[in-house]
C-alpha cells in the first residue's frame, strides 16, 4: 500500500480517488503540486475531490478556510497541467455572502477550471450548535435563541437571493458541468448511481455530470430550486 492510500484522516480539504476508493487526505490545496499529483496519478489515483467552498478571497476569510484563492487557482492549474479530473465543491450563501462574491467564485470556474472537471454546488450552509455560524445565525433570526438542533436549519446570506446565484450559476460558461446538491436526491440520479456501481466504471460517477444535465433538459426538467 502506497503512503498516499494508507491515509486515512477525515479532516482534509481533499478527498483523493484510488481506483474506486475514495481517500480523504488533511492537505489543502495549498498541497496540490504538479509533483504530488503525478505521484498519485503513477500510484493509481484517477481524479481528485477538492473542497474550496469558494472562490473569492472574501468567502475564504468569512469561512477561514486558512488558504487564498490564489492557492485555490495554483491547485486547479497543477491538477490540469497533469490531467487530473477534478470534483470543485462550493458553498454558496455563507455570511458575508453577496452578488460580487458570487460572481469572483462563478469567475474562478470559469478561468480556473479546465472541461475534464464538474463542480457541485450548495446553496445554504447547515446551522450546527455550538459554532460561529449558529452565533451569527441567532443574532440576525435566521434561527430562534432556542432551537431544535435535530431539525435542520440553513443559514443565507441576506444580501444576495438564492434565485440571483442560481441566474449567476446557469450563465456561466460552466453551468453544463454544475451539479447541485439536491441534484443527488433526485431518482434519476440515485439510478444513475446504482447503474455505476453495478457496471463497476472506471471514471468516478460525477464525470457524467453533463449527460445528467443534458437528460434534465430533455426531460423538461424546470428550473432548479435552490431555496433552503
Amino acid at each position: 500500500m502506497s503512503p498516499l492510500t494508507a491515509r486515512t484522516s477525515v479532516s482534509g480539504e481533499n478527498l483523493w480517488a484510488c481506483g474506486e476508493a475514495t481517500v480523504p487526505h488533511p492537505a489543502g490545496p495549498q498541497a496540490a503540486s504538479p509533483e504530488l499529483l503525478e505521484l498519485m496519478k503513477r500510484v493509481g489515483f484517477n481524479a481528485d475531490v477538492c473542497t474550496p467552498d469558494s472562490g473569492s478571497d472574501t468567502m475564504l476569510a468569512n469561512l477561514r478556510k486558512g488558504f487564498t484563492a490564489s492557492h485555490v487557482s495554483r491547485a486547479a492549474a497543477s491538477a490540469r497541467e497533469i490531467g487530473l479530473p477534478v470534483l470543485w465543491t462550493f458553498l454558496l450563501g455563507g455570511p458575508g455572502e453577496n452578488e460580487q462574491t458570487v460572481r469572483e467564485t462563478v469567475g474562478f470556474m470559469e478561468r480556473a477550471l479546465g472541461p475534464q472537471d464538474r463542480i457541485l454546488c450548495t446553496v445554504g450552509l447547515r446551522v450546527y450548535p455550538g459554532t460561529d455560524l449558529e452565533r451569527i445565525a441567532v443574532e440576525q433570526g435566521v434561527v430562534p435563541a432556542e432551537w431544535d438542533p435535530l431539525e435542520p436549519s440553513f443559514y443565507l446570506s441576506r444580501e444576495v437571493a438564492p434565485e440571483r446565484i442560481l441566474d449567476l450559476l446557469e450563465g456561466s460558461s460552466r453551468s453544463a458541468q454544475v451539479i447541485h446538491l439536491h441534484a443527488l436526491q433526485q431518482p434519476l440520479v440515485a439510478w444513475a448511481l446504482r447503474l455505476h456501481s453495478v457496471l463497476h466504471l472506471p471514471h468516478p460517477a460525477w464525470s457524467a455530470v453533463p449527460l445528467y444535465n443534458r437528460l434534465r433538459r430533455l426531460l423538461g426538467r424546470g428550473r432548479i430550486n435552490l431555496t433552503v
